[in-house]
């Protein structure tokens, strides 16, 4: 059996593009096609406001794709967010959960999770709510509550996440008894 200092896996996850972020790229595309059309009968200003417009919707979609890379090494979960452009990512570390302090985890919408929502709702200092998931309607999310390490010292943490079999799997060894409505 493996030993839980030595366990490790990984996960990642793309957040979906929203319907909103579509709408705004389709908006800018036909100012794009405004601005060019009148730059060929206005002149140069119209002409620089196309291939500005341009530029700037090629950065908002480069911004909007987004993605987490979720790491377990031990008992020490560590979520990077990716961002940026296909060719050149960039990778930050955006969250670090120690299990040991994990209270309970189960699917989002469980009535197990009503005892930590009301207790932490209130809490002193305010809760973090960390949102690590691809917004895929079609997937299963799952919420953890713990205490938080790092820069979330002192506070409560929820955090919803989106693991694969294995990365639950492995939790649920990290943190044994506290992942809940794993009976699948």
């Amino acid at each position: 059996m493996e030993r839980i200092e030595n366990m490790s896996c990984s996960h990642s996850v793309q957040r979906v593009i929203s319907a909103r972020v579509r709408i705004i790229q389709a908006m800018l595309y036909v100012a794009v096609a405004v601005f060019t059309f009148i730059g060929t009968f206005g002149g140069l200003y119209w002409g620089i406001m196309a291939v500005g417009t341009l530029v700037f919707t090629w950065y908002f979609m480069g911004i909007a794709r987004t993605g987490f890379i979720y790491n377990l090494s031990g008992t020490q979960l560590r979520v990077q967010r990716v961002s940026g452009f296909a060719s050149r990512p960039k990778t930050e570390e955006f969250a670090r959960f120690d299990l040991t302090a994990l209270r309970i985890m189960a699917e989002e919408g469980s009535p197990l999770l009503d005892g930590e929502e009301a207790a932490t709702r209130a809490a002193q200092p305010r809760r973090v709510v960390y949102d690590l998931t691809s917004h895929d309607r079609h997937r299963d999310v799952y919420v953890m509550f713990l205490k938080g390490a790092g820069a979330d010292e002192g506070r409560q943490v929820k955090a919803y996440v989106e693991p694969s079999a294995e990365l639950l799997a492995c939790i649920r060894r990290a943190a044994p008894g506290r992942v809940k409505g794993f009976d699948r």
